[in-house]
């Protein structure tokens, strides 16, 4: 797809499928803690591509997406426990 006369190409972004979907969450009111339901996805793996633009008149650097270790988003779990 073409943006149009009014934008110029920044870049190629891809995106990879990851290899689990959350399709839902429960939650233990009495912990309080929220924990995913996933379920395998049967597009892991699939590769998206998108082409990335700016407006004329706008800074003309490249644009990326960060390239995220699996280990850096790990759900972030409080330890806190609920008086009783």
């Amino acid at each position: 797809m073409d943006a149009g006369p009014e934008c110029f190409e920044v870049g190629e972004l891809r995106r990879r499928e990851a290899t689990e979907l959350i399709v839902g969450y429960s939650f233990d009111l009495q912990t309080n803690r929220i924990v995913p339901k996933k379920m395998p996805n049967p597009g892991a793996g699939r590769e998206h591509v998108f082409r990335a633009w700016r407006l004329n008149g706008t800074e003309p650097d490249p644009v990326s997406m960060r390239d995220i270790p699996p280990e850096a988003m790990a759900l972030e779990v409080d330890d806190e426990t609920t008086d009783e």
